[in-house]
């Protein structure tokens, strides 16, 4: 009778591993919905900027003209955490490390070529970017997502509202 309390105690403690496993890849597809989503938005918003097959440098704060953007257009689209997310994901690409070389140019919001990409940020992208990995995120179902289309990841047009201006 002690044996059989000790197993279901251990069938109960399985159970609640497997279920803990369950709810963090959960979290993880919904991390990854959010972020292809958003990324989604923002090349549809600013194509001259965002292009997740051949990704551009960004200008250097771009986040904060997102962030300004968002408050004189009170876009619901633009969440900050959302939008901290999709860059992390977007500027940890390996094309976007590959197109970060010495004497790149950065580009803003209207695509407007900026500043250049000096060697020294040109050797962090390539040494310390691509050390640090997505937390939480396979890039490669994001890619993935991205090959399949907003329809294989039924996504809503309410979730991607445009502003056609």
């Amino acid at each position: 009778m002690v044996k059989k309390k000790s197993s279901n105690i251990r069938e109960v403690g399985m159970d609640i591993e497997n279920q803990k496993k369950e709810i963090k890849e959960q979290l993880r597809e919904k991390k990854r919905l959010k972020i292809t989503t958003t990324l989604t938005y923002l090349e549809k918003r600013f194509p001259k900027t965002f292009d997740h097959q051949n990704p551009t440098p960004l200008k250097i704060g771009i986040n904060k003209d997102i962030k300004q953007l968002n408050q004189e257009l009170e876009d619901k689209n633009l969440m900050q955490k959302k939008i901290f997310y999709t860059l992390r994901y977007y500027t940890r690409l390996p094309q976007y490390i590959e197109n970060c070389k010495e004497g790149a140019q950065r580009v803003d919001l209207d695509g407007i070529l900026g500043e250049k990409i000096s060697k020294e940020e040109a050797q962090y992208m390539r040494e310390e970017r691509s050390k640090k990995p997505l937390i939480g995120i396979d890039s490669r179902k994001i890619h993935h997502c991205f090959k399949q289309g907003a329809d294989a990841l039924k996504i809503e047009k309410e979730k991607v509202q445009i502003s056609e201006r």
